[in-house]
């Protein structure tokens, strides 16, 4: 009688580790994956091996992932892009001017050119933001 109970003991013991083992390694791929989309890195998808669950889980994750590069590269393109033309606003220009400047480290010219619109306030004024606002989209076209 005690052998068979120690028998069942050790086989409930090795099924019990056995489970615990395959549940640990998705568990673990998905915590290293969560740690990485933290860290700011979401070219990675999410491969996991395992139960539904975990499949289902590592699915979301990647299109959790997915949306949240989409949007950061919606912001940072707000963020260096005029709303109206599109085109690179003062932030970028200077950005990309410092970077041109560091390169070219003395050894070559840089030139940069500005376009100034005269009399946008009053063209505004007399015939509203709707009719300025198409000057600067085709100006920005080059039109």
């Amino acid at each position: 009688m005690y052998a068979v109970s120690g028998t069942a003991l050790l086989l409930a013991m090795i099924v019990a580790v056995l489970l615990g083992r395959s549940a640990t390694r998705p568990i673990g791929k998905l915590v290293a994956a969560a740690r990485r989309i933290e860290g700011g890195q979401y070219d990675e998808p999410i491969d996991v091996e395992g139960s539904e669950e975990f499949r289902r889980l590592a699915g979301t994750l990647n299109a959790m992932q997915q949306r949240v590069a989409e949007r950061e590269a919606h912001i940072r393109h707000q963020a260096y892009h005029d709303e109206l033309t599109g085109l690179p606003n003062r932030a970028q220009a200077e950005g990309e001017l410092a970077r041109l400047l560091a390169e070219a480290g003395g050894e070559s010219c840089v030139t940069a050119m500005v376009i100034h619109l005269s009399n946008l306030r009053e063209l505004n004024a007399s015939l509203g933001h709707g009719i300025a606002d198409d000057v600067l989209r085709q100006t920005a076209k080059g039109s």
